[in-house]
This record gives C-alpha cells, sequence and structure tokens, in this order.
C-alpha cells in the first residue's frame, strides 16, 4: 500500500497499519523506533483527508481559532481549552462556533489525548477526542486543521529527546536550550514529518498548521536585535563550508549569511513535508504561524523566518501572523510587510487574545479592540481572521463580536475611506463628539466651567477669569520591554487669544514607566491669530528592563481672559521610529 519506490522497514509497516485500524501503540523501552530513525516517507492517508468542503459565502471572511477541541470551566472564573476528555467539552466548544461564525478550528493534537506511535499514550481506555471533534466540527460546517508545534519541545517528545540527545539548539555560549529542537538536525525534521502524517492517517483532517516553525524567540533574542541561537554543529559545519571560513569560526548573531542559512534549515522543513505529501497523494493548504511583533524584517533577524523565500518557491499556503494587539500601529505596519510581498498564498489577520495583556491590572482586550483590528487588518487585504485562542474568547466574553466580524462584507470596508494604518491615541482626539473621553478639572469654586463649542471637527475654548482649567487623558502601554515604545509624535492645530492670564497655557505629557519613575515633557500655546500647526517628536526610554507603561495627556487653560481654539489633538507612535527600518 507504501508504492513501489518506498521501502520502509517492517516494524514501522506493521505499526502504521494498527494505526490505521484505530489501535494504540506503546513505546518499547528501548525507544526503537526513535533509534532507527525509520519515518515514514510516504503514508496511506486516512480517506477522508482533505474531503470536507466549506460551505461558505466568499464575500464574508474566513473566521479561524486556535485553540484545544473544547473548553472546561475549571470553577474559579478561568477556562483551559487543553486536554479535554470530555465529550460534552466538545459540544460545547463546537456549538459556540457554529452559533458565533467561526468556521474553521486550529486543534493542537499534541495537547490532546491522541492515540499515537510515536508520542507518548493516553490513559487507558480513554476515548479518542481528536476523532470525535473532527466529526463534530464536519457535521456543523466547521473545518479543522492539526497544528503542531514543528521545532517546539514537548513532554511528549520526551522518548525521541532521550533517543537523540544533542538535538537541541544551543545559543551563542553553546548552552543548548530545553524548549527547542534545531531543525539542522535530520532526524528532528524527520521526526517531526513523522508525527504529521501520522496524524494524517488516522484523521481526516483539513489542512496543516506549522507553529514554532521558528528558532527560538524569546526576549533576550528580540533585545539582542538578532536570534543568539542556532549555533549548533551541523549548521555551523555547513556555514564554514559555504563560506570558506576556518574550522573554529563563529558567526555572530547579526551576521546576515548566518541569518539566511538559518532560514534555509527551516525552509529545508517545509520542503521535505511537501514531498511527503505529494508521495502519499495528500494536497492539503500548509499555513504557518509568523512569529515577531514588527513584521518581516524582525522576524528574518530575530527567528529567522523568512517570509520572502515562502512566498517566492511557493512553500506556504497561508500565513497566520501572531502580531499582538495592543498596538494598532504595529499590528497594521507589521501586517504590511507581510501583503507587500503576497503572492498566491492567503493571510489571515490576528485577533491575538493570549499576550500583551495585564488582566489584574484592568487592561484586557475589548470589543471595540477586536472590532477596530477586524477592520483595518480586512481593509489592508487580509483574506480572512484568526483569533487565540477559544479559552480567551470564553474569559473576556467576546463571543458577541466575533459573530459580528464573521457577518463583515469584506467588499464594503474596503470601499470605506479610511486608513487602516493611521491610529490617534487620544480617544476622541479630533474632537468629533465635543470633550466626550475627555476628564474636566476645575481648580477653586469658580461657576465658569470650561465652555466648548464643537466648530467644523474643533472646539473653541473660553477661559474662566477666576480659576484654572484643565483636560486630560490618559494612554497605557503594553510594558513587555521587547516591544517598548520607543519615540512618540505629539501634533496638534490651535489658534490663541490670551489676555490678563496669571500663567502660561500648556500642554503636558506625563510619562509613566514599568519601574514607576515618571517624567514630564511640556510644551506652551502662543498668542496665534492664525491655525499653527505643532509637531513633536521625542524619544522614550526603554531598555531591557524598563518601558513605557501609561501616557497622561494634559491641557492646562490658566486663569483669565481670552479663547484657545483646537483642532486634530493627535499623539501617535512616531513614523519615524518604525522598528522595520532599524
Amino acid at each position: 500500500m507504501f508504492g513501489k519506490n518506498t521501502v520502509l522497514c517492517w516494524t514501522f509497516i506493521l505499526s502504521l497499519g494498527n494505526i490505521l485500524s484505530g489501535q494504540a501503540l506503546a513505546f518499547s523501552s528501548e525507544n526503537s523506533i526513535h533509534n532507527s530513525h525509520a519515518y515514514p516517507q510516504k503514508i496511506t492517508p486516512h480517506p477522508g483527508v482533505g474531503r470536507f468542503k466549506l460551505k461558505h459565502n466568499s464575500g464574508k471572511p474566513i473566521i479561524a481559532c486556535y485553540g484545544g477541541i473544547g473548553l472546561h470551566d475549571l470553577g474559579n472564573g478561568q477556562w483551559t481549552s487543553y486536554n479535554i476528555t470530555s465529550k460534552s467539552d466538545v459540544d460545547l466548544l463546537i456549538d459556540k462556533c457554529r452559533r458565533y461564525g467561526i468556521n474553521r478550528l486550529y486543534i493542537p493534537f499534541y495537547e490532546e489525548w491522541t492515540p499515537t506511535n510515536l508520542l507518548t499514550q493516553p490513559p487507558a481506555n480513554s476515548p479518542d477526542m481528536v476523532a470525535y471533534a473532527i466529526k463534530q466540527a464536519h457535521k456543523n460546517n466547521i473545518a479543522v486543521y492539526t497544528t503542531i508545534a514543528v521545532f517546539g519541545v514537548s513532554e511528549k517528545d520526551k522518548p525521541f529527546l532521550d533517543a537523540n540527545p544533542g538535538t537541541l539548539t544551543c545559543d551563542i555560549n553553546g548552552k543548548p536550550t530545553p524548549y527547542m529542537f534545531s531543525p539542522a538536525y535530520s532526524q528532528v525534521r524527520a521526526y517531526k514529518r513523522a508525527v504529521i502524517l501520522e496524524w494524517l492517517a488516522r484523521y481526516p483532517v483539513d489542512g496543516i498548521q506549522l507553529d514554532f516553525i521558528r528558532w527560538p524567540y524569546f526576549g533576550y533574542d528580540s533585545l539582542n536585535g538578532y536570534s543568539v541561537h542556532g549555533y549548533d554543529k551541523p549548521l555551523l559545519n555547513e556555514f564554514r563550508t559555504r563560506y570558506h571560513v576556518p574550522e573554529n569560526f563563529k558567526p555572530e548573531p547579526n551576521d546576515l549569511r548566518f541569518c539566511k542559512l538559518r532560514a534555509e534549515y527551516i525552509d529545508i522543513f517545509i520542503k521535505e513535508l511537501r514531498n511527503s505529501l505529494q508521495a502519499s497523494d495528500i494536497n492539503l493548504p500548509i499555513g504557518v504561524y509568523n512569529s515577531s511583533a514588527y513584521g518581516r524584517a524582525q522576524s528574518f533577524h530575530y527567528v529567522c523566518q523568512d517570509w520572502q523565500s515562502w512566498e517566492t518557491q511557493e512553500l506556504v499556503n497561508e500565513h497566520h501572523p501572531m502580531f499582538l494587539l495592543d498596538n494598532m500601529t504595529r499590528l497594521t505596519r507589521a501586517m504590511q510587510s507581510l501583503i507587500a510581498i503576497k503572492h498566491k498564498s492567503k493571510i489571515f489577520g490576528p485577533i491575538f487574545l493570549a499576550e500583551a495583556f495585564e488582566p489584574s491590572q484592568g487592561f484586557v482586550p475589548t470589543p471595540q479592540m477586536c472590532r477596530d483590528a477586524a477592520m483595518r487588518l480586512i481593509k489592508l487585504g487580509c483574506d480572512g481572521i484568526w483569533f487565540c485562542r477559544s479559552s480567551e474568547i470564553e474569559q473576556y466574553n467576546l463571543w458577541p463580536i466575533v459573530q459580528e466580524i464573521s457577518n463583515y462584507s469584506i467588499k464594503s470596508i474596503r470601499q470605506k475611506h479610511f486608513d487602516p494604518m493611521y491610529e490617534n491615541l487620544l480617544e476622541n482626539g479630533s474632537f468629533t463628539d465635543n470633550l466626550a473621553r475627555w476628564t474636566y478639572k476645575c481648580d477653586g469654586d469658580s461657576n465658569n466651567a470650561i465652555l466648548a463649542h464643537c466648530e467644523n471637527s474643533s472646539i473653541r475654548i473660553d477661559l474662566s477669569k477666576d480659576a484654572q482649567q484643565s483636560l486630560a487623558q490618559s494612554h497605557r502601554f503594553c510594558t513587555h520591554p521587547a516591544m517598548a515604545v520607543r519615540s512618540l509624535q505629539f501634533s496638534f492645530h490651535y489658534k490663541a487669544e490670551l489676555r490678563d492670564v496669571d500663567s502660561t497655557a500648556q500642554v503636558l505629557l506625563c510619562l509613566e514607566y514599568s519601574d514607576n519613575h515618571s517624567e514630564t515633557k511640556s510644551f506652551d500655546f502662543h498668542n496665534q491669530n492664525d491655525w499653527k500647526f505643532e509637531n513633536i517628536v521625542f524619544r522614550v526610554d526603554h531598555n531591557a528592563s524598563l518601558a513605557l507603561k501609561n501616557a497622561t495627556v494634559q491641557i492646562v487653560f490658566p486663569a483669565g481672559n481670552g479663547t484657545i481654539w483646537l483642532r486634530t489633538f493627535e499623539f501617535i507612535y512616531d513614523p519615524l521610529d518604525n522598528p522595520l527600518k532599524n
């Protein structure tokens, strides 16, 4: 059944036959499978692989979701979506996906109790929840992609790691990381490819999602600016041979030749997987999770993913960037760097709920944040939206906004006139709603409160004769140092007629940092008969342990006589400090 040109050891043929018949196999104590490297190059796929056809209105975005195969309430207000063993938990997730518009699920089979010959075994007599989840999903018009942490190390990889010590990737100091295999080792690539093929032999999946298809991406790598991993024997040997350098030569992390070579080994895995699929007459889309916060250039430097190569060689059918949701400017810039090289692939815009938030501080994803991101992503050219993860959708009660986004008209959004890459961090910074979302304060007991009059997207503010008054608004930033704000741009239009004032009219910008120190920057208003545009760009402190946490804009109006007109009060990330260009 494997074809006349395929040579497999009888041990694996018998094992695979048992897999296809639904029997789970246990490891031998000697880990013979992992020692022999007798991984299949070709399989007989499950008859349902690639047969499910999603019924979908092409005028609306496909809505995908990453997570386990169920939702389970832990009883303390928290939800989990991994290691589910109850059919009712599966039914809960599938029913919610159906009702709220999700029509594709990315299920990490690694995290579930999957009967397998290559990974650790499920508990005795446990049901095959993956098979049940796929069956229920298809019945409810939901496609299922299997997702695998390609070079990530799970506890289920222990048998392979025990049989193949020394296959972890090492940093520049020669220290192996316990979290990541090195794609430079052929046995690592063969093993992870075999895991995927085994799933395709057992389950009627509709696509393949490659997670951890990268070199390590930890804080040190991103703060360093280049990946400090990949100092592995086969890769270093290849580098020294290719570039004719001494046998003890060690390239620097920022050596672009070294970045390119590390990226090539990632490409090799995808090519080998495609060859195995083709040999097995399997035609499934391959999707990837694009890692980085800032986009294509940074991904190449940080994790050695070469998106341009993936597109040029047509290795990848779908991109699912893991860009964070807390910063629309960074999100849209990063997406644009991917969309700019799009060839035949599809791009799914991320609604990433799992990172960059601080629930304990009240900083959580909101419906408006999800709505704003989805509109921008579709306007930019994304073919669909993917949510990470189902448990966060549940935790933050975002199912209604998921349903709203699933009904968006792609055509209508793209016909609207708005700049998807523009973001004023001040809510109502253009005064379209008078003074809504600005906090007003008046010193003293004056009855003369601020008088604000809307005039063509601007406001006219009449000063109080005997009391200082102010307007204020705050914006919170992600405090992860790897994604620290580097600079900001502050701009506004104003006119001013100031008479008999007791002090200068000012804009104060208070910056609060993650170590709790703060600094204040001030900008003065001057008498100005015609509209004047002020544009101030300034650097923000950041390092490996310091990040901007909060910025408060305060407009101070002194006591006295006069009037100030304000228009388009903007507080944005400095476009000149675009990390993609660094």
